[in-house]
């Protein structure tokens, strides 16, 4: 499986207070170094979150309406129709399923809206395709999708929801890792998805400190 990290320990650390930052900064510091030469050692390719920021918004300048999934992305993008939206994953005896409500989150009415959708990463597409389904039954039209990477498996499986434009700061299928995901003291740190646990992951080893 092709891996990809992306870097955002920066971008999530940056929604901490003062006190917060000062105090786990030590620790993001060593966990970003192990992930460095880790994904190094491993030849895994790392993609600065800021990176893919700036290439998002010169491509969302003139979008009418755009939803946001990527909770780092949406207070960086410069659109004043950025609308972000919330939703994650919890795991089940039946499978995974989305948390959130997510037409709550959305205007009352899309009705002649087109509309992008944006997020980092696509695994399964299955959060996209949810976030595509409450557009349309708000009368509104997805135009397009915008996404850091994206997995063959995401790709297959919304192709046949989406008919707009893709837009992929990484051209080819690949599983994208986040970085803050290895800091669950930081704002929206997460774990990933049972499959994801069962076949991607970064194997790194901290260095010893004393406190």
């Amino acid at each position: 499986m092709n891996l990809l990290l992306i870097d955002d320990l920066a971008e999530a650390a940056a929604h901490l207070s003062d006190i917060g930052k000062a105090v786990v900064a030590p620790s993001v510091g060593m966990i970003r170094d192990a992930l460095f030469q880790s994904s190094a050692a491993q030849r895994c390719p790392i993609v600065q979150h800021r990176a893919f920021s700036a290439w998002a918004n010169a491509r969302l300048a003139f979008t009418e309406a755009c939803i946001c999934l990527d909770p780092l992305l949406a207070s960086q993008l410069a659109s004043s129709r950025a609308i972000p939206v919330r939703a994650s994953r919890a795991v089940t005896p039946t499978g995974l399923i989305l948390r959130g409500d997510i037409a709550m989150q959305l205007p009352s009415s899309f009705e002649g809206s087109q509309v992008m959708i944006v997020d980092d990463v696509a695994s399964s597409g299955a959060t996209l395709s949810a976030v595509t389904k409450a557009v349309r039954d708000a009368g509104g039209c997805v135009v397009g999708l915008m996404l850091c990477a994206a997995t063959d498996i995401a790709r297959s499986a919304l192709s046949d929801c989406v008919a707009g434009a893709w837009f992929t700061y990484i051209q080819r299928g690949v599983q994208a890792l986040h970085a803050r995901d290895a800091c669950p003291f930081l704002p929206f740190a997460g774990s990933r998805s049972t499959a994801r646990r069962k076949h991607a992951h970064i194997r790194c080893r901290l260095r010893s400190a004393s406190l």
